[in-house]
């Protein structure tokens, strides 16, 4: 069997590869095993980031419905990419959302906070106030992979409070 650093190496050729070519396939031949376990190995970490986001989202509870500025999570499993996450969108004006994505990746937990725009959907905005309102919040931007679900979900939930409660600036 071939050290996994020897198969990522080999593999490195794909990247620029849109086609199944002769050479691809004797790769995949000579390097089977190998690339099955990464491939058996990859599915496993996905399905952890996953349960993880999944955990997040359950210890954030429930979203207080007499808000006025109503949250909508929605979780999504990319195929083939190394990451989870959850999207919240909080609307903050008729036709105006402030996201938070909550991102998992190998390398831990980061928060991305972005506007948006009803009418320019899927567009996101580069609102500088959107992202000054973020910097100004207490609390960590990102968490180690295998910090507590709680951990993120407190920070998680503060960010979600202040934009559902907080006077927000609206874009000109």
């Amino acid at each position: 069997m071939k050290p996994a650093s020897e198969v990522l190496e080999a593999a490195k050729f794909l990247e620029e590869r849109r086609f199944l070519t002769a050479r691809m396939l004797a790769f995949f031949r000579s390097n089977e095993e190998e690339v099955q376990s990464l491939l058996s190995k990859i599915e496993t970490i996905k399905m952890d980031m996953a349960e993880r986001v999944n955990n997040v989202g359950e210890a954030l509870g429930f979203i207080e419905e007499g808000q006025e500025r109503k949250v909508r999570s929605i979780y999504s499993t990319p195929a083939y990419q190394l990451y989870d996450i959850c999207e919240h969108e909080i609307q903050i004006d008729r036709g105006f959302y402030l996201v938070i994505n909550t991102i998992i990746t190998p390398q831990g937990w980061r928060f991305r906070v972005f506007a948006r725009k009803l009418w320019n959907r899927p567009s996101e905005i580069n609102n500088q106030r959107a992202i000054s309102w973020y910097e100004a919040q207490a609390g960590p931007r990102t968490f180690p992979y295998y910090a507590e679900p709680s951990e993120v979900a407190d920070q998680l939930r503060r960010l979600i409070d202040s934009a559902q409660t907080d006077p927000f600036p609206l874009p000109e």
